[in-house]
């Protein structure tokens, strides 16, 4: 017998709902199914776990903030601004196209509502070191290659003291809402102030 669509969705519900059942019985990751997960959903009336490696694969959200609260997908905190990217609109870190709408890995400030980046590009990435940028490159395009790689990684490198929308440079805002939804930023001063990550882009 062939199931309607509304039938295929409650059955792909059920499923998914007896699986979560079983994870709560078994103390298990609801992300892996694996045993040993400590992290537990502050939800109310949720009983689920998961280990932390796994919180971003799954779209768990671990806040980094007193009283450093973790959600599992479902009871994750969602942006409150209530606005949606225009079409083709790119992550102003890395250039790529972002989601149709806010989600786990799709960002927005808050503050102007047209900064749009990747989850990723604002928490993590890599750093090219300046002499590696510098190789086959005028001191200009030098110059522009460092500030996109410190962008990448944004959270990490410019820590709590520095950390602002690339776009409109709101702190206070900007920050709160990136603590809510799970956004690690280090209590020091930005990581360039102490490698002088500039200082060879004057020898060229």
């Amino acid at each position: 017998m062939q199931l309607s669509e509304g039938d295929t969705e409650l059955s792909r519900r059920a499923e998914k709902e007896s699986q979560q059942q079983s994870y709560r019985v078994l103390g298990s990751c609801c992300i892996c199914g694996q045993s040993g997960a400590t992290i537990s959903c502050c939800g109310r009336h949720c009983d689920l776990s998961f280990h932390l490696p796994r919180a971003k694969q799954g779209g768990c959200v671990t806040q980094f903030h007193r009283p450093f609260s973790s959600y599992c997908p479902a009871h994750s905190p969602q942006q409150a601004v209530e606005v949606t990217p225009e079409p083709g609109t790119q992550c102003l870190i890395c250039l790529e196209p972002v989601e149709d709408r806010k989600t786990f890995h799709t960002l927005v400030c808050p503050a102007c509502k047209t900064a749009w980046f990747h989850r990723d590009c604002i928490q993590v990435g890599v750093v090219l070191s300046p002499r590696g940028a510098q190789q086959g490159l005028s001191s200009t395009r030098a110059s522009l290659v460092l500030l996109v790689s410190f962008l990448q990684g944004q959270a990490l490198h410019a820590g709590l003291l520095s950390l602002q929308c690339p776009l409109c440079r709101n702190d206070d805002t900007f920050l709160g809402d990136m603590f809510t939804m799970g956004i690690q930023i280090p209590f020091r001063p930005p990581s360039w102030e102490g490698i002088n990550a500039f200082n060879e882009l004057g020898d060229s």
